[in-house]
């Protein structure tokens, strides 16, 4: 009698945070992330055989018969402007960064995929959204993916998560209070928890993230040297480089950051009628794209609080999500291999 146990079939465990500015996404069983931008522009009509853009880092997904390209090089596209409102999850450009994302994993199944959403929209779209992702996606043409199950997270708690994973004394530091601060591209969002538990009624998210401080520099940049750069993923790259180039000239975007400032101020001023004084807070915890920006505005707020800023913020959530759908497999405890 052969008594060898049958093969176990691989549970695949993927995340994805398609968020406003960048689409992130794990790519493999071990959580290594990789990203482009959350831009997706009309394909063209003559495209490789392979379905790759020729000359460009991009990538054709169908999306209702209609192609886009998706990928690292959609910077190229300059007139082209992300989606910023609140119906994202409904849009086609959506579904078409999910697929450039699904593609990248190169899996034709997913067991179990984690994602998030801001604060204020978790409660009207969370149930939308795990609707729209479970089932079988076809990419394009003859590419399909299945997605079985979907968990939709509160987004920040994916940030704290990935915190906790990184603190290598959790279990003495878990009964904590933490206010977890998430400025992104769109949205500016907090949650303050014990632990991994969130108190009920501190939690917000207002629209006032990074776009807006760009959008700020960007019309600072226009008034005070009449010089209109369209481009804000050029402007962010400027700030954080400290090299900026248009219209043929090196242009110093210090002096244009001044006015800009309210919009972060404005931010930290919501979380703070929210969340109250700040002697019950133990650690702040800093994610997000934003981290940089929002940074030295935080200190200046909370000046006797540590602020941690969690390594590479950006893909903060989306390594949390990842490592949340290794909990919900394990506390299941099925017997499966997960990958």
């Amino acid at each position: 009698m052969n008594n060898t146990p049958p093969t176990q079939r691989s549970f695949h465990i993927r995340a994805i945070d398609i968020g406003y500015g960048r689409t992130k996404f794990t790519k493999s069983a071990g959580g290594a992330c990789d990203s482009f931008p959350s831009l997706a522009p009309r394909a063209e009509l003559r495209r490789s055989d392979s379905h790759a853009i020729t000359g460009r880092r991009t990538v054709e997904v169908w999306v209702d018969g209609t192609p886009y390209e998706v990928g690292p090089d959609t910077r190229l596209f300059t007139g082209e402007v992300p989606v910023l409102h609140e119906n994202y999850i409904e849009t086609p450009e959506y579904r078409a960064l999910l697929y450039g994302a699904l593609d990248a994993m190169q899996l034709d199944r997913i067991d179990l995929l984690v994602t998030g959403l801001p604060v204020h929209q978790y409660g009207s779209h969370a149930a939308r959204l795990k609707e729209l992702l479970t089932g079988i996606h076809t990419i394009r043409p003859g590419s399909a993916v299945e997605i079985l199950d979907v968990k939709v997270a509160i987004q920040p708690i994916g940030g704290l998560i990935a915190y906790a994973h990184e603190v290598a004394d959790w279990g003495r530091q878990k009964e904590r209070t933490y206010l977890l601060i998430d400025p992104g591209y769109f949205t500016f969002d907090w949650i303050l928890s014990r632990g991994l538990h969130e108190i009920p009624g501190t939690s917000g998210s207002i629209p006032g993230g990074v776009s807006q401080y760009l959008t700020c520099v960007q019309s600072e940049l226009s008034r005070m040297s009449g010089l209109y750069c369209p481009d804000l993923a050029k402007i962010d790259i400027g700030l954080r480089e400290g090299q900026f180039r248009t219209w043929g000239r090196e242009i110093d975007l210090q002096p244009f950051r001044a006015r800009a400032e309210s919009v972060i101020e404005r931010a930290i001023r919501a979380l703070c009628n929210r969340v109250g004084v700040s002697q019950h807070i133990d650690q702040i915890v800093l994610v997000g794209g934003g981290s940089d920006y929002f940074l030295p505005a935080l200190r200046r707020t909370f000046p006797d609080r540590d602020i941690h800023v969690v390594k590479e913020p950006a893909f903060a959530n989306v390594r949390g999500f990842h490592l949340f759908g290794k909990l919900l497999s394990a506390k299941q405890g099925k017997p499966r291999k997960a990958e």
